[in-house]
């Protein structure tokens, strides 16, 4: 989809969403992606879910993460 196409902005979302995920507040990463979508805006929330929640799947399989709720 387009949002692959957004390379500058993929990588602002995925930092984003690190520093969130650093900060250590115990939330789920469907809250945190909800809060991201708020920040930014985004025209389709749903894809921006949708594509978070691939990539937190992506840094639990590489064991950047721990786990992941659902």
């Amino acid at each position: 989809g387009d949002w692959n196409k957004l390379g500058t902005q993929r990588d602002a979302f995925t930092a984003r969403l690190m520093d969130l995920l650093g900060e250590g507040a115990g939330r789920s990463g469907r809250s945190l992606l909800l809060q991201i979508a708020d920040e930014s805006a985004h025209g389709d929330p749903q894809q921006l879910l949708r594509e978070g929640a691939l990539l937190l799947e992506g840094l639990r399989q590489r064991d950047i993460l721990l786990g992941t709720q659902r």
